[in-house]
């Protein structure tokens, strides 16, 4: 059987990924590897489109090849976000998934460089920051933490992904 092969969208938050991923997988050849999150639904996603919604207790049940943790602070609330992914078929399809450097790195590790291809979507601050206040749920806050762990977190992407 062949494998399947890997597209990984990485980016800060708002360069676009999902709207890639979307124009990537939407009557074309590539599948969709929607990832698992214990986050809140935003107006608009789909379940089972834009992620698999379960609450705390179903993730950490079900059986995922890689786990990522966010902490947030939306309208002053802290919460604790998680995402990760389930094995996909290896039926010889490529798919596409989106992931930040932590689950990049988790995935190259399970499936290997060789069938993996990752995609770094640069985009200025002040474009995302515009994206992110278009969207109903805007809050200053959470984009300020937002921007600072982003430049923590894509401090070392070069070592992941070749820039040009």
């Amino acid at each position: 059987m062949e494998k399947s092969n890997i597209l990984i969208l990485v980016g800060k938050s708002a360069s676009g990924k999902t709207r890639i991923m979307n124009e990537l997988t939407d009557g074309n050849s590539f599948k969709r590897w929607v990832s698992y999150t214990t986050r809140p639904r935003r107006q608009g996603e789909v379940e089972g489109y834009d992620y698999y919604f379960v609450p705390y207790d179903a993730f950490k049940k079900l059986l995922l090849v890689d786990e990522r943790v966010y902490h947030t602070n939306v309208g002053g609330k802290a919460e604790t976000w998680y995402y990760g992914h389930s094995e996909p078929s290896d039926n010889g399809d490529t798919y596409v998934v989106i992931a930040d450097p932590d689950g990049l790195r988790q995935l190259i590790k399970k499936y290997g460089r060789n069938r993996i291809f990752a995609v770094y979507i640069d985009v200025d601050d002040g474009v995302r920051k515009a994206r992110c206040v278009q969207r109903k749920d805007f809050d200053e806050t959470e984009w300020n933490r937002r921007l600072e762990d982003d430049t923590k977190v894509f401090a070392d992407i070069d070592k992941y992904v070749k820039l040009t």
